[in-house]
């Protein structure tokens, strides 16, 4: 049962994450995806504490940054960019929702799938390791990984295949340095899907999100009124 942030700890969480330099566009991004960033930090920092919880929070600003940064870019080029737009199938149903949509100027709808991770693979024969800090002769288990990223790919797939339903464009959005496997390319090419790469490295995003995690949670230790809610 999740613990409910009072007021006055959710007004300073939201002040020290400002401060540490969350953009409040970001703020806005994550409600539209509906994450509310002040209890998401409050859950992973403060009730709970260790890894475990800081690369959980990693990996859900990645999601949030990932679409913060691709509106601002479309937004940047012109258009009127829309988060979390709805889908309906041919009896009304909401199925699914784009990560961005946008109408360009050749006035086509745009339906955008936002995907910031470091691999897309279909196949694990695929996977792409790169991992140059392990020890030399020292085995790790990759499997939990593989897994991942096997999964990312067959979800893009299948989003692909609900927004392909408008008759519209569609577009994959990744980061620079985002591996993307021969099978997922072919499959998003016979779709006719166009993938859009951020000039933003994936590495140096998810090290700058992570170091903001880290200012954040020596920010909130350094706060008693923060700090004796953990008790």
């Amino acid at each position: 049962m999740k613990r409910k942030i009072d007021k006055e700890i959710y007004d300073e969480l939201t002040n020290i994450m400002i401060k540490c330099s969350i953009p409040l566009g970001v703020f806005e991004i994550a409600k539209k995806m509906n994450i509310d960033l002040p209890s998401l930090f409050y859950e992973k920092l403060i009730l709970n504490s260790g890894d475990k919880y800081k690369e959980q929070l990693s990996k859900n600003l990645l999601g949030i940054y990932g679409n913060f940064f691709a509106t601002n870019y479309f937004k940047g080029l012109g258009y009127d960019v829309i988060n979390e737009f709805p889908i309906y199938d041919e009896k009304n149903n909401i199925i699914t929702k784009a990560d961005l949509y946008f109408k360009d100027k050749n006035g086509i709808d745009n339906y955008c799938e936002v995907k910031t991770t470091h691999q897309i693979i279909d196949n694990i024969r695929n996977y792409m390791d790169n991992d140059i800090d392990g020890e030399v002769g020292k085995y790790v288990d990759k499997d939990d990984e593989i897994i991942k990223y096997k999964n990312i790919g067959k979800k893009l797939i299948k989003q692909v295949g609900k927004l392909s339903l408008k008759k519209s464009k569609v577009n994959v959005i990744v980061f620079n340095g985002c591996y993307i496997d021969s099978v997922i390319l072919s499959e998003l090419n016979d779709r006719d899907v166009g993938i859009i790469y951020m000039a933003i490295n994936i590495d140096d995003l998810e090290n700058y999100i992570n170091h903001i995690i880290e200012i954040i949670d020596c920010t909130i230790n350094e706060k008693r009124t923060l700090n004796k809610l953990s008790a």
